[in-house]
């Protein structure tokens, strides 16, 4: 088990890549504490990429089943993670995976559906937040291709006059989220909703309806695998 890093390398070497991957693969089995493989190094010495690996290797080898044991829960990964920083795993690594695993930001094994699902209420909130934020600015942006300057800050300025007040904001073809911490998820959907149903409409009387038919199936094509089932769940996908 422990050569396994050394045959990666050994496999990889001819292959040409635009970083110099070796070194990751030959030390993501070092413990931030030195007492890993295969050459013992310890905190700093061992290359950044290969620290970052081993967090994201060992949280994927938990939550995947194995013959011999059943997939562990995400949330008992990343305790275990949380666990073993300082001794196994760089902190700073550890702290930043964990960041991005309370955001949703970490793929999960299985169907998109599924993935959502596990998510954390506050990581679904803010997931929905990413959701409506790419769909509202890629309507926005491709709208802007076709219109022209003018028509495009006239659409910005009757967005801006709707919902300026409310806590969203147009400026430079990108929609700002400001004030709307104080409202309920429930609140924050309607409102996320409502921009939508209004951005989609003008663009519609604008442009016509397949028309923005098209830009709302690329809309809901710019967004990762991970946030599709929420568009739908949420009816982000269907504004009008």
């Amino acid at each position: 088990m422990q050569t396994h890093p050394l045959i990666g390398v050994n496999i990889l070497a001819p292959i040409e890549f635009p970083w110099d991957i070796l070194p990751i693969v030959r030390h993501h089995h070092e413990r931030f504490d030195g007492l890993g493989y295969p050459a013992g190094l310890k905190g700093g010495r061992i290359p950044l990429g290969a620290r970052i690996l081993a967090v994201a290797d060992a949280f994927e080898a938990m939550i995947s089943a194995r013959p011999y044991r059943k997939a562990r829960p995400p949330e008992d990964a990343l305790e275990e993670l949380q666990r073993n920083a300082g001794t196994q795993f760089d902190p700073s690594m550890v702290k930043a995976f964990a960041a991005a695993f309370k955001k949703g930001k970490v793929e999960l094994p299985g169907e998109p559906e599924a993935r959502a699902g596990i998510l954390t209420e506050g990581a679904k909130k803010e997931a929905v937040k990413e959701v409506f934020a790419g769909m509202a600015n890629s309507l926005l942006k491709q709208y802007a291709r076709i219109s022209g300057p003018r028509l495009k800050r006239k659409l910005e300025g009757e967005l801006r006059e709707a919902f300026r007040e409310r806590g969203l904001d147009v400026s430079r073809g990108k929609v700002g989220i400001g004030e709307v911490s104080g409202l309920s998820f429930k609140q924050e959907i309607s409102l996320y909703r409502d921009f939508l149903q209004r951005e989609a409409s003008l663009i519609e009387r604008a442009v016509g309806r397949h028309i923005l038919e098209y830009f709302l199936s690329v809309s809901l094509g710019d967004l990762s695998e991970r946030l599709k089932p929420l568009a739908e769940e949420y009816g982000f996908n269907k504004p009008i």
